[in-house]
């Protein structure tokens, strides 16, 4: 049996153990399980292990308090993915002015519109677009609105080249 210097050690020494759980230990010693006395180099070490497990504790503790910021540039396209965005849609709108001056004004410029809006509306919230802003810097604005303006700009130089190139050629496309 478990002489009760040793159960008020086990509770003085672990913080965490209860007066109940030190008297649970000293009948599980009266069952045959052995608990001998520490030695001094393994008060130590339990004392050491106990000290760093209370810093990681508390450090866990810590950070469960605060508030947690989740990072909205993941969620957003990226300025690479916005720029080439603006490309490919410009370049089809380009071969579109390029073949159907008309065709490529009327696809490109609502395509663009819908861009800038969107940009406008993502900038705009309070929530979104001052964390972008705040992660990502002006350079995120520019490529906002610099994809709708690729898009755009594409549409109308297909369509002042398209309609350069039939007026010195002097016939239309389709006829041919």
């Amino acid at each position: 049996m478990v002489c009760p210097q040793t159960a008020t050690y086990m509770a003085s020494t672990i913080s965490a153990v209860s007066v109940h759980d030190a008297q649970l230990c000293a009948q599980a010693d009266c069952r045959g399980v052995a608990f001998s006395k520490p030695t001094i180099v393994g008060r130590q070490r339990l004392s050491t292990a106990l000290a760093c497990m209370r810093i990681l504790i508390a450090i866990t503790l810590a950070t469960f308090a605060l508030p947690a910021l989740a990072e909205v540039s993941d969620k957003a396209a990226s300025q690479t993915q916005l720029w080439s965005q603006g490309a490919i849609v410009g370049g089809i709108a380009l071969s579109l002015g390029l073949f159907r001056p008309l065709l490529g004004l009327v696809a490109g410029l609502p395509i663009a519109l819908f861009f800038a809006v969107g940009a406008h509306v993502t900038l705009s919230d309070p929530h979104i677009g001052t964390a972008l802003l705040a992660e990502q810097g002006e350079p995120y604005r520019t490529a906002l609105y610099g994809s709708s303006a690729l898009v755009a700009l594409g549409a109308c130089v297909g369509a002042a080249i398209g309609l350069r190139t039939r007026h010195l050629l002097g016939e239309r496309r389709g006829a041919s």
